[in-house]
């Protein structure tokens, strides 16, 4: 059987191991904004995840505004100016505060594998920390690209997804 004929791929800019973010010149793949951006790109596809185990709850559509604010954050992370609005962590705050109403009380670990939904909340919380540590970086080396609200946005939210899933 003759094999097609193999056709290379035009160039890609980043093959290089560099990409720009907006309003910058080209920068390395390996500096820690890429990370921070790519954490919080999983974590808004594990909140998905969540969702589609939850479809059929308020928690839906908290989640969805949960996934703009992550967007927004990115934002934030690649151009370096503020988006974020100002009443998401106090929104943020009040839904785990309803949260941690829904849930039972924590008696030291919790240990996921209740159920589904349950287990794909503990894993957006993860998810969550290590977007969290990614950012703090971030802003120890860049301290323009990432607001201390940002900041404090997804510490709470690694609580909030606490909550979820213990209440799940």
């Amino acid at each position: 059987m003759e094999q097609p004929p193999v056709i290379p791929s035009p160039a890609s800019s980043g093959d290089n191991g560099t990409a720009a973010l907006p309003g910058s010149m080209r920068i390395d793949k390996s500096d820690v904004r890429f990370d921070a951006l790519g954490s919080l790109d999983e974590l808004g596809a594990a909140l998905g995840s969540v969702r589609v185990a939850v479809s059929s709850s308020p928690l839906n559509t908290v989640l969805e505004i949960i996934q703009r604010d992550l967007l927004t954050i990115a934002g934030e992370v690649a151009t370096g100016r503020p988006h974020l609005a100002p009443d998401a962590l106090a929104k943020l705050e009040r839904e785990s505060i309803r949260a941690d109403h829904a849930a039972p009380p924590t008696n030291g670990f919790d240990l996921p594998g209740k159920n589904e939904a349950s287990v794909r909340a503990h894993v957006a919380r993860t998810i969550c920390r290590r977007a969290e540590r990614d950012a703090v970086r971030t802003r120890k080396a860049h301290p323009e690209q990432i607001t201390s609200i940002a900041l404090a946005y997804l510490n709470r939210l690694s609580h909030f997804l606490f909550a979820v899933a213990r209440s799940l």
